[in-house]
């Protein structure tokens, strides 16, 4: 228990650290100015190419700065914080722009139709492609292009996940008769898990290879323990889809309009 209780404080401890060290409050507003203009110019382009191209470029450097300076978990938040800001900003032209958004997500469309029917069927989320095998398919193909391209690849697969996401909650915002519940509701808590774990899984898998590109000792224990809370936060999600899907669906239906066109 020792062990557990010693990596939990770490990652606890990692976004003040990241802060204070790094100066990150100039970084913290690159990413989320960068965020939004990546995702302006990826949705308006209407290429599902382009978003993702446009992710890695802005997102690449901060990483291995935050990855050079505070290790894997301080490149961990900082991915995050990219996440939370990205998921706003695709959300919001989704609203905007709903056809070019649905052009330049990859699979963003499909991803939104399954959970649609979920939330007007009640139909098992198994069934709509969103449970246990694709999980497991999406983490291992993420941790294998993390490992083959130092995360390079990973990077820009881990951000056409992301961009589905906000896809799919730019549809639930655009058709909001509670817009407040749905802002609240609408990235399910065991996808937040989820993005959590697969950012750690993703850094674990690209150290042994950034590690050698940079000239440094691999950092053999920070690797460890990302992946370790990356496996936990992708228990969590497993484990909370099953527990409260059906509540969430619930709770969010009633804040949707379901006779409109959804794009």
């Amino acid at each position: 228990m020792g062990y557990f209780r010693e990596v939990a404080d770490r990652f606890r401890a990692a976004p003040a650290n990241l802060w204070r060290n790094l100066r990150l409050p100039g970084a913290l507003w690159y990413l989320a100015v960068a965020a939004f203009f990546t995702s302006a110019g990826g949705i308006l382009a209407a290429n599902e190419f382009v978003l993702p191209a446009l992710d890695v470029v802005a997102l690449l450097p901060v990483v291995v700065w935050a990855r050079l300076n505070r290790g894997i978990q301080g490149a961990a938040w900082t991915v995050l914080f990219w996440a939370f800001c990205k998921a706003a900003a695709v959300a919001f032209f989704t609203v905007l722009f709903p056809a070019r958004a649905e052009a330049a997500v990859a699979f963003g469309a499909d991803y939104a139709d399954g959970m649609w029917i979920w939330l007007g069927s009640g139909a098992d989320l198994a069934d709509v492609g969103a449970w246990g095998t694709l999980r497991a398919k999406e983490t291992l193909l993420l941790a294998g292009l993390g490992l083959v391209t130092a995360g390079l690849a990973g990077l820009a697969y881990a951000t056409m996940l992301l961009n589905c996401q906000a896809y799919y909650l730019g549809t639930l915002l655009k058709q909001a008769a509670e817009p407040w519940k749905v802002l609240l509701l609408g990235w399910p808590l065991w996808e937040i898990f989820r993005a959590l774990g697969l950012v750690n899984i993703l850094l674990a898998a690209a150290e042994p290879t950034l590690s050698r590109i940079l000239g440094q000792p691999m950092r053999v224990r920070e690797m460890r323990d990302a992946a370790l809370v990356g496996l936990l936060m992708l228990a969590a999600a497993y484990v909370g889809q099953i527990f409260l899907a059906p509540w969430w669906r619930d709770a969010l239906a009633p804040a949707l309009l379901f006779d409109a066109p959804i794009y």
